[in-house]
């Protein structure tokens, strides 16, 4: 009974070791099936459409105001106030400076009492006629406009006339809608000492003045709408092309003319990117990233139903900063790879995909 309990224990122990094997055995398995699906090369993707595609031509513009005045003074006063600064928004008669107006003010009471000197000569001088002066209807034309000069009713009238427009002169106001710029006048400064006071330009709507090569003549005709981008704003502003000069100069080029209209962030004077854009309907437009180079040859990887890659050599057609058109290798609805495709080859079993809506062409 004794060797009965010893053999007991033994045979438990040995049960116990073997399955701890069997359990070691399984956690190894499935570490090394989870690896080998980690190993599975993971892409993004998206669906091959047919679509509009706009082809690109890029040049360097310069950005001119459509609307600019520079901002005279037309008395020669003393500058009493400045009433705007630089890059200050202005509407059209808002008041920009004034000057000194004691002298005119003088001579606008002056004229309005050589006025009243006047008009009581001529009343003198109708009456001398036996004219009555309370109906002037009756009165002859001629006997009234001699009247009128001899009394020196029409200079009065005249000079009193020509003092306002000074009084209206020493107020000076914006032309139009407008950001100042290029503002040179102090207060308290004679106007004489400044060629001008400031500049006002319509920022709401820039000309943008760039140029093309002669040979460029016949895509450009076709084609009405530009982008414009800088460093300088985030956004890429819109443009129509307004007019083609119908000269070339000295170096072959050709003056190109575009509006903008509604944005503030251009600014008279800045270097702009310009994109001039040509239209392509019902092409099949891919993002760049989906096309690889394999022994000199163009390459786009589709992506079956069982998630395996299928190598299809492509040709492209056009190209513009993002995007190619393929107009042999692949068809529409297809969906294609545009990451870790450096890494793929034929019939690789990839992990998953994650889809991705395509950026505009």
């Amino acid at each position: 009974m004794l060797k009965i309990y010893l053999v007991t224990p033994i045979c438990l122990c040995l049960f116990f070791i073997s399955c701890n094997s069997n359990t070691d055995n399984i956690v190894s398995q499935n570490t090394a099936t989870t690896a080998k699906k980690d190993n599975r090369i993971q892409v993004s993707s998206t669906i091959v459409k047919q679509e509009t595609f706009y082809k690109e031509l890029i040049c360097n513009g310069k950005v001119k105001p459509l609307n600019s005045a520079k901002v005279l003074f037309e008395l020669q006063e003393n500058i009493t106030e400045i009433l705007v600064a630089n890059g200050q928004l202005v509407t059209e008669n808002q008041v920009l400076a004034k000057l000194d107006d004691s002298q005119i003010q003088l001579e606008y009471k002056k004229a309005i009492n050589s006025l009243t000197k006047a008009e009581i000569e001529l009343q003198d001088i109708l009456i001398a006629h036996n004219s009555n002066i309370n109906d002037t209807a009756k009165i002859d034309r001629l006997i009234i406009k001699n009247a009128k000069i001899r009394s020196g009713y029409n200079d009065a009238i005249l000079n009193l006339s020509s003092i306002k427009q000074k009084l209206e002169k020493t107020i000076i106001r914006a032309p139009f809608n407008g950001v100042v710029s290029r503002l040179q006048a102090k207060k308290n400064n004679p106007s004489k000492s400044y060629d001008y006071l400031c500049y006002v330009t319509g920022n709401r709507e820039m000309e943008i003045v760039f140029s093309i090569m002669e040979n460029e003549l016949s895509y450009i005709k076709g084609c009405s709408q530009v982008t414009i981008n800088s460093a300088a704003f985030t956004n890429n502003i819109q443009g129509t092309i307004t007019s083609i000069d119908p000269f070339v100069d000295d170096n072959g080029m050709v003056k190109i003319t575009a509006i903008t209209k509604g944005n503030n962030e251009l600014l008279e004077g800045m270097n702009v990117k310009v994109n001039v854009l040509k239209s392509f309907p019902n092409k099949l437009v891919v993002p760049k990233e989906a096309v690889v180079k394999r022994d000199g040859k163009d390459v786009v990887f589709s992506i079956k139903s069982d998630s395996i890659i299928e190598w299809n050599y492509v040709k492209v057609e056009m190209e513009n900063s993002n995007s190619f058109v393929i107009n042999e290798g692949i068809t529409i609805n297809d969906t294609i790879a545009i990451t870790n495709n450096q890494n793929l080859g034929h019939n690789v079993v990839i992990a998953n995909t994650f889809l991705q809506t395509k950026k505009s062409s």
